[in-house]
């Protein structure tokens, strides 16, 4: 079930990140770099904005972003046949990534595993960034533990 999972989220997420890819094509005008550009300026977009305003546990734009991504796919479908190199290199990059995680699992220092664990679960709570530390509660969090020592 696990993998199941695993493939239906990176599969979504695939899928999303072609939508961007072609979003970003209108104003790049070049779809490689559109489709290698949009998700970091997306991501940095996002992360300046939680500084602001916390957007909550779970992002309601992502059923309505899926859409827009499907929309975009069937409409531009030229352009992904005229740049089909650029998106197996993608895909292969993504694909890449993921074979190398499940390939060697357990990359990973034992004294990451607890300051890893609670610096994600304290950022997915959808607070205004930096969130309340878990460990020294009334400070935010704004370093990461590992980095201290």
């Amino acid at each position: 079930m696990a993998l199941l999972s695993l493939l239906i989220t990176s599969g979504l997420i695939w899928f999303n990140l072609v939508g961007l890819g072609l979003l970003a094509n209108y104003f790049a005008k070049n779809y490689a770099v559109s489709r290698v550009s949009a998700p970091i300026l997306l991501c940095l977009f996002f992360l300046f904005m939680e500084h602001f305003w916390g957007f909550g546990a779970r992002p309601v734009f992502l059923p309505f972003s899926t859409i827009i991504s499907g929309w975009l796919i069937w409409k531009e479908r030229s352009t992904l046949r005229q740049n089909i190199g650029v998106e197996v290199a993608f895909t292969m990059g993504f694909l890449y990534c993921l074979v190398w995680r499940y390939a060697f699992p357990d990359i990973n220092l034992v004294g990451e595993q607890m300051p890893d664990l609670v610096f994600i679960s304290d950022y997915m709570s959808g607070m205004r960034l930096p969130p309340v530390d878990r460990w020294v509660p009334p400070f935010r969090q704004d370093f990461y533990y590992s980095f201290k020592h």
